[in-house]
C-alpha cells in the first residue's frame, strides 16, 4: 500500500511581490509535480524561460503566470486543505486548514 503524502504550511512568508512568489512557487511546483506530471513540469519550463527575459515581472503575462501557479499548486492540496494565502497573514503563502470546508461538510451531516 502506497501513503500519499500531502504538502502542508507555508512555502513563502513576508512577502507578495511577483519576484518573490513566482520562482518560490515554480520551485515548489517543480518538486511536487517530480518526474510524472508532464503538464506541470512543461508549465514551470515555459515560466523559468519567460523570467529570463527582461521586463517579465513588469508585464501582465507575469500575473496570468502567477493565478496559473496557484491553481498548480492547489491541485496538491490534501482534502480539506487549500494553497494560497494563510488566514491570518495574507503574505504567507503555502497549504492550509479550509476549515469552512470542514464546518459545511459537519452541516450538511456528511462527516
Amino acid at each position: 500500500m502506497t501513503r500519499k503524502h500531502y504538502p502542508m504550511g507555508s512555502i513563502s512568508s513576508g512577502t507578495m511581490r511577483k519576484e518573490d512568489l513566482i520562482p518560490a512557487f515554480v520551485d515548489e511546483l517543480e518538486y511536487q509535480a517530480g518526474k510524472d506530471d508532464k503538464y506541470h513540469i512543461a508549465l514551470c519550463e515555459r515560466i523559468n524561460e519567460a523570467m529570463e527575459n527582461d521586463g517579465y515581472f513588469d508585464g501582465e503575462d507575469s500575473y496570468f503566470d502567477l493565478e496559473e501557479l496557484f491553481d498548480a499548486l492547489d491541485e496538491y492540496s490534501a482534502p480539506y486543505f487549500y494553497f494560497g494565502a494563510h488566514p491570518g497573514d495574507g503574505s504567507d503563502y503555502g497549504w492550509w486548514l479550509a476549515i469552512d470546508d470542514i464546518d459545511a461538510t459537519m452541516v450538511d451531516g456528511i462527516a
